[in-house]
């Protein structure tokens, strides 16, 4: 199951969420009880482009306010991989919520001893700017940007950049966008980083928010 953890994240790292995307599946299936597997799942949908089956995963397990999560290592992991889910696929009731439970950890890196997910930081931003919340979306960007890149968490600098690229891209702010843009590619494209590249170069390419949703939907 390690080993299945790690390798699940470095292939959708890489772009290649395709080739793991049924492992995936028979994992949720096969451990029910393990709730990471069910976070990761919607999350992965996301980046193949399934926003409607993430959209529903979420839902669901929003419908307690996440209490069904355990509060063990992995718990982290789930509200983290559940936030950027509930982003890209514009769940805002669920974003309501997961940003209030993951706000009192906001310096913390999200770690469950098998992996990482990068600052709680990078996820408050994803949320508030679902939330319309941009100010604070720009705030929580900043400073995700600023300690992961300084501490060499690139993968998740890389993500936030490009999370802010679509936030700013989303709400007109086009020149700060492909200024965002432009970073996420150049260490998507020195780092092997696939699942960032397209989304990166397309907002460079058009000026527009590609692959991040509108927030339309209320649960």
């Amino acid at each position: 199951m390690i080993y299945g953890g790690q390798l699940v994240l470095l292939r959708i790292l890489q772009g290649r969420a395709g080739e793991v995307i049924e492992m995936l599946e028979q994992g949720v299936k096969a451990n029910p009880l393990i709730s990471v597997w069910k976070a990761t799942l919607a999350w992965t949908l996301c980046w193949l482009d399934r926003r409607d089956e993430a959209a529903a995963i979420v839902t669901d397990a929003a419908a307690d306010r996440f209490e069904h999560l355990p509060l063990e290592h992995s718990r982290g992991t789930a509200l983290a991989t559940y936030a950027d889910a509930a982003a890209q696929a514009g769940v805002t009731a669920a974003a309501e919520i997961l940003y209030g439970l993951i706000e009192p950890w906001a310096d913390q890196v999200v770690w469950n001893g098998v992996s990482s997910c990068g600052l709680a930081l990078t996820y408050l931003g994803l949320l508030a700017a679902a939330l319309g919340r941009d100010a604070l979306a720009d705030q929580h960007f900043a400073r995700a940007i600023e300690i992961q890149e300084r501490d060499g968490m690139v993968v998740w600098a890389a993500r936030a950049h490009l999370g802010w690229a679509e936030a700013l891209a989303a709400r007109g702010e086009h020149e700060r966008a492909r200024a965002r843009a432009a970073r996420a590619l150049d260490l998507a494209r020195e780092h092997g980083y696939g699942f960032i590249e397209p989304r990166a170069a397309a907002i460079l390419a058009a000026g527009s928010p590609v692959g991040s949703a509108t927030p339309t939907r209320a649960s």
